[in-house]
């Protein structure tokens, strides 16, 4: 048995070199995209781009732990009470009424809506992050049997507020590895904070499919069932 177990640990142990000299790879794809870009392009387009770096690293610096659970927590009163005095979109022509046991998924759409509305495509983008890193914790938490949590009510009540804060710590570190960028590389390229947060997103996603991918997609969408006697 031992020895089995280590047969199989080795291979987990060697991918994780190749997952790192990707990830280098993929980065100085990146910075080479963007020098080439920055080359070939015209001064207005230049200036375009740089102003589209600029809003998303704002935009994302804008998702820290704090706005985004403050507002999840307005529109989550919102939408339990129906009222809408702190500005709670899911509050909106509800009269008092909530929304019941949907609440905190209701609430997370709003969310989503709200800062779509303010920051656009790169929300969107966090978001389905955080849903992939959520799913990725259970499948390890499970150890390879569901991407959900336990069961129903548990995934609707506490899996809305999951994809909150994990979108939120990814957009925190997303932000911190462009500023980081731009601060260390920012001479190779203006363009840095573009190529590290590509390369981290694509990093991110690869691992998550990566780990999903050990298991088929009906296994992982169920929880384990017991085994049944007859």
């Amino acid at each position: 048995m031992s020895q089995e177990t280590s047969g199989e640990a080795a291979p987990r142990k060697k991918s994780w070199p190749l997952r790192v000299l990707f990830f280098f790879i993929a980065f100085f794809i990146s910075i080479a995209i963007g020098k080439a870009f920055e080359v070939a392009s015209d001064p207005e387009l230049l200036a375009e781009a740089k102003v589209a770096q600029r809003e998303w690293v704002e935009t994302v610096s804008g998702t820290s732990p704090v706005a985004v659970a403050s507002t999840y927590w307005v529109e989550l009163n919102g939408a339990w009470w129906g009222e809408s005095s702190e500005g709670a979109w899911s509050a909106f022509e509800a009269n008092g009424k909530g929304k019941g046991i949907v609440t905190p998924v209701y609430a997370l759409v709003i969310t989503g809506a709200r800062f779509f509305y303010e920051g656009g495509v790169p929300i969107v983008i966090q978001l389905a992050l955080g849903a992939l890193g959520v799913a990725v914790l259970n499948f390890l938490r499970s150890k390879g049997q569901t991407i959900l949590f336990d069961n129903e009510l548990t995934t609707l009540l506490f899996g809305p507020i999951a994809i909150i804060l994990a979108a939120s710590l990814i957009g925190m570190a997303l932000w911190g590895l462009m500023q980081a960028g731009l601060f260390l590389l920012g001479w190779a390229t203006d363009f840095a904070a573009w190529a590290v947060g590509a390369t981290g997103i694509v990093g991110f996603c690869l691992y998550c499919f990566g780990e999903l991918g050990k298991k088929g997609v009906e296994h992982v969408l169920t929880p384990k069932m017991p085994n049944l006697k007859v």
